[in-house]
């Protein structure tokens, strides 16, 4: 039996698929290497060819390089040529289901600081990406996280004083540098997304998402699934993917991509009028937040009432889109007391 397998066969296509994808496809990770070894790489690689860059560290002359086949100073890691694979549940591409849940919940802006995202080649391309699209005035800051950095004479007081590292009866006190403010900024969701569509043409990701969801996966030799000829290395285990469609895919290493995945732990099963009117925060229906009769009922002004169990920050998202979808009154049952520094503001909430 000849079947295709896969490099890299990853399920899920949201923002932690594209983050494995990405690395796989970027030849120089920043993950791998510290940031002034990285610097260094990527101008090696963009002036290459145009000037002849050689180090005291270098061995030998240009001849015996090239006899030991040494090309260029950066070539693409062969990474870069790994067949990869995407299967996602909600369609053929990225962030479907999380663009879908965003603007069911009309959230405008990530609960992560800029530094959270799925670039493997900078710490900073987004905060880059903001400031090149125009976006960097949609971001909003994180009050109170970064205090102001302390002038090294007010440092040489506190020491002075008794407050310096291994001191018995005090402690220095905890620093954070003001040049790190910049990180400390949450992106809107329009910039995020915008900032994953260019991660997504950097690497060639455009075709990579095949709308599937997978229901069983195996681990086994080949031959246990019928692959005869496997490259003549039998002896290596693959995995065998299933679709609720019947389709099978080979593939040498398997990533789960899916978050929390697994099914809503449900009281009982619910009957077919209970399921209408009943959801779970990560099965969201595409057509909306609340079913079409209680959409009815809000247009004709008549009273509703909706019940969230939980008292999570998606709650919390949940309840303020339904008073501000008009619901007459919201109720959210949850195992702890309401603080109120947990939401802003409350003056809506009922």
């Amino acid at each position: 039996m000849a079947a295709e397998i896969h490099d890299v066969l990853i399920i899920g296509a949201g923002p932690a698929g594209l983050a494995v994808a990405a690395r796989l496809r970027e030849s120089t990770p920043s993950a791998v290497f510290t940031d002034a070894e990285h610097s260094r790489y990527q101008w090696i690689k963009k002036h290459n060819g145009r000037m002849n860059i050689r180090s005291s560290k270098d061995a030998g002359s240009e001849s015996q390089r090239r006899r030991r086949g040494e090309g260029n100073a950066m070539k693409e890691s062969p990474s870069s040529d790994l067949d990869i694979k995407v299967l996602d549940g909600s369609g053929d591409s990225w962030l479907q289901t999380w663009e879908s849940n965003f603007s069911a919940l009309s959230i405008s802006h990530l609960r992560s600081p800029m530094f959270f995202h799925p670039c493997p080649r900078d710490r900073d391309g987004l905060l880059a990406f903001a400031h090149e699209s125009g976006a960097a005035e949609k971001c909003i800051e994180i009050a109170n996280c970064v205090g102001k950095s302390m002038s090294k004479h007010r440092r040489k007081r506190k020491v002075a004083n008794g407050c310096s590292v291994g001191c018995s009866t005090a402690r220095a006190p905890l620093e954070i540098d003001e040049r790190d403010r910049k990180d400390y900024f949450v992106p809107s969701a329009e910039t995020f997304h915008g900032f994953c569509e260019e991660i997504v043409h950097r690497y060639g990701l455009e075709s990579s998402v095949e709308k599937a969801r997978v229901v069983s996966i195996e681990f086994d030799f080949p031959d246990a699934f019928g692959l005869q000829d496997y490259g003549g290395q039998t002896d290596m285990r693959i995995f065998k993917i299933k679709t609720s469609c019947g389709q099978v895919r080979f593939a040498r290493v398997a990533v789960l991509a899916v978050g929390a995945g697994g099914s809503p732990n449900m009281p009982r099963e619910l009957s077919a009028a209970e399921a209408e009117g009943a959801t779970h925060s990560t099965k969201i229906p595409e057509k909306g937040l609340l079913p079409h009769y209680l959409r009815k009922k809000i247009l004709a002004r008549c009273l509703t009432c909706v019940m969230i169990v939980g008292g999570g920050l998606t709650a919390a998202q949940i309840a303020d889109e339904c008073i501000a979808s008009g619901v007459s009154r919201v109720v959210m049952i949850m195992r702890s007391g309401l603080k109120r520094t947990s939401f802003a503001p409350l003056d809506n909430w009922q």
